[in-house]
């Protein structure tokens, strides 16, 4: 299932995370056509700048409308940097994670989610644990194993619990429900 979304204003919110020297060279761009030419433009002047945090928004702008394929090629971008930290090469895992989950292609998705896991392990970061641990339990629901996908979705709510991080509980709390449902 695809979820349409508004992308001007998705490529608005992203522009306005651009930076004041990369806006002065463009203008905002509201036709399809033209924002798509405009990204690979951005792109140019992200490598640039060696800003490789900017590619994941770029990235985000094709997960939004489900090119998976492009997503993936920006997400893996930041990789390719000698400045990137690990807490970057995580979120940069974790969201090729989410793409090839979108291509339905499982196993890869599931080997991107345990690369981040490790990461945020090791920097006993734990809400970087709580996203892989559901991303592997949608995983898991994907493919029809509702046993595993629980356990990886209450281990990331045991963990939000921990935190008290309310958000991320919820979205486990849903998760696990909706396991059970099937």
């Amino acid at each position: 299932m695809r979820i349409k979304c508004n992308t001007d204003k998705l490529i608005e919110k992203c522009w306005n995370l651009m930076d004041r020297a990369l806006k002065e060279e463009y203008s905002f761009i509201y036709s399809e056509p033209i924002w798509k030419k405009h990204i690979d433009m951005w792109s140019e002047h992200l490598e640039y700048e060696n800003k490789p945090s900017k590619y994941l928004c770029i990235g985000g702008i094709f997960t939004r409308i489900s090119n998976f394929k492009m997503a993936i090629k920006y997400y893996r971008k930041p990789l390719n940097n000698s400045v990137i930290d690990e807490k970057m090469k995580a979120i940069s895992y974790v969201c090729i994670g989410d793409s090839y989950d979108g291509l339905g292609n499982i196993n890869r998705a599931f080997e991107y989610y345990k690369k981040s896991l490790r990461i945020v392990n090791k920097l006993r970061d734990k809400q970087g644990e709580i996203i892989c641990y559901i991303g592997m339990g949608n995983v898991y629901h994907g493919l029809g194993d509702f046993n595993k996908s629980i356990n990886y979705h209450e281990k990331a709510l045991q963990i939000a619990i921990d935190t008290e991080n309310n958000e991320e509980a919820s979205k486990c709390y849903s998760n696990i429900g909706n396991a059970y449902q099937n």
